[in-house]
């Protein structure tokens, strides 16, 4: 039985998502915080497995605005 983890749409939704986070890590605080939290969550919930469960990369937690 095939894994959502093993489907193609999530590698590359995770891999998007990763390269976003990678991205919004070296903008300054100011676009760290307006914008850079909004594309993050969005890029984070394109990963959707199916109608009751969905998984998401928790990018929110590692991001240090001082």
């Amino acid at each position: 039985m095939e894994t959502f983890q093993n489907l193609r749409v999530y590698r590359l939704s995770e891999n998007l998502a990763n390269e976003i986070w990678f991205i919004v890590q070296k903008w300054d605080y100011f676009a760290k915080d307006t914008i850079g939290k909004q594309i993050v969550k969005s890029a984070d919930s394109i990963i959707i497995v199916d109608s009751q469960q969905s998984s998401v990369i928790n990018h929110q937690s590692p991001v240090i605005l001082n």
